[in-house]
């Protein structure tokens, strides 16, 4: 399952064999409650206060942390608004 979501970076955690990566998020995906995302990884970099669009590939949700594998990601900050 795929998601694509709106969100903030809060910390890097390391790991000897990939990074993780918790965002900020309240709201509902497949009908839980979600209240973290976890971005699981060891190729991902995003800067810690960034704000993101992610497309991720959700691997579950468990106690509210929904845990995925990022396939595309695009900082808020570079996304031109002169279409306005």
């Amino acid at each position: 399952m795929e998601c694509i979501a709106v969100s903030y970076c809060l910390s890097k955690d390391d790991c000897i064999d990939q990074d993780k990566y918790r965002f900020h998020f309240k709201g509902y995906f497949a009908g839980k409650k979600v209240r973290e995302i976890e971005v699981i990884g060891k190729d991902d970099k995003f800067l810690i206060g960034s704000e993101y669009i992610l497309h991720l590939r959700v691997e579950g949700i468990n106690k509210g942390i929904l845990s995925g594998k990022c396939l595309r990601q695009k900082i808020l900050d570079e996304i031109s608004t002169d279409f306005l």
